[in-house]
């Protein structure tokens, strides 16, 4: 795939795939992420530290699902200005975006950071793994800003059509987090610290990858890193978008934290238990979640054309095309 890629033309049914399928692929090696450090850690450590990482993780994994609708309004703007060939809107809307997006990140990271005690009371993390959740937490909320980086730039390439590199991106994050994992955890015997420090990294690596390509890469526009400047209806416009598809992303992955912390009332074993299994749910949700995201960048791009008629179709296609692959993940 080059690029960047027109959505508005050619066959919709091998332009959908083409497109949705690394969504899969990028989708289910973050999946694999965060089940690589429960395995991981469930070979070296006890139950106490395994409920940690699985709390924690569970906790950040509700920050991401609202990071990324936040970053979806990016994805929808871009494409919408690369289908109707506005490329001097798109700057406008990539330098607002990170002005945005680094605020938004060092306030959750502030308020984590704060409010962790009143967090971890509040899913009623066990006794014994409450020191190491609370470790874990920490590091994770340090490292924000990189999740934040991470899903804007992957945000800005599926706006341009290019859903490949940021799997690209996430494979390289998925190999380091389990090479840290391994000899922090295992052979360091950092606990769940160590798994967050792993997961931190990787995440840095991912977003330098994605800075560099961003860098590298021939659009048919300049990215720079110098000079940006902020938009303020632009801004607007990122937050009318994004604020309802973070709250509605965010709506199940509270319900699961209710859940935990029902689990976590009984112990460490229930804790550690649920938090693995529900590990097996993010595999799960793969199908409908990727191709709901390809989806948005395809309609922006042919909303922007004007092609309202390719958009329909494409929505169509897209729950054929979900339904199908949700039933084969099923079974």
């Amino acid at each position: 795939m080059a690029v960047q890629n027109d959505l508005t033309k050619g066959n919709l049914i091998t332009t959908m795939l083409m497109f949705a399928l690394p969504y899969v692929g990028a989708n289910f090696l973050q999946a694999l992420y965060g089940a690589a450090d429960l395995i991981i850690v469930g070979k070296f450590c006890d139950s106490s530290v395994i409920s940690a990482v699985a709390t924690g993780s569970q906790l950040l994994q509700t920050l991401i699902f609202f990071i990324t609708g936040l970053t979806v309004s990016a994805t929808v703007l871009i494409g919408k200005a690369f289908g109707a060939k506005e490329y001097d809107n798109i700057i406008k809307i990539i330098n607002t975006m990170t002005i945005c997006f680094i605020a938004a990140a060092i306030f959750l990271s502030t308020i984590i950071i704060a409010f962790d005690n009143q967090l971890l009371n509040l899913l009623q993390t066990p006794l014994e793994a409450f020191q190491s959740t609370k470790d874990y937490v920490f590091v994770c909320a340090l490292g924000l800003v990189f999740i934040f980086a991470y899903n804007a730039i992957s945000a800005v390439l599926r706006g341009l059509g290019n859903s490949i590199m940021p799997m690209y991106f996430v494979a390289v994050s998925c190999f380091m987090n389990i090479v840290l994992d391994i000899y922090l955890v295992g052979k360091f015997h950092m606990g769940a610290q160590g798994a967050a420090i792993a997961t931190v990294i990787s995440q840095a690596a991912s977003v330098i990858a994605g800075l560099v390509y961003l860098r590298k890469g021939k659009f048919v526009f300049k990215f720079k890193f110098t000079g940006v400047k902020f938009d303020t209806e632009t801004a607007k416009e990122l937050f009318k978008i994004g604020l309802p598809l973070s709250l509605q992303d965010t709506l199940i992955p509270l319900s699961f934290l209710f859940l935990f912390s029902l689990a976590n009332s009984m112990g460490v074993a229930a804790s550690a238990a649920y938090g693995s299994v529900v590990r097996l749910n993010a595999f799960m949700m793969l199908p409908a979640g990727s191709f709901s995201m390809a989806l948005t960048a395809l309609t922006a791009q042919n909303l922007g054309a004007g092609n309202m008629q390719r958009a329909v179709k494409a929505l169509k296609l897209s729950i054929l095309f979900a339904f199908s692959f949700g039933v084969v993940f099923f079974i």
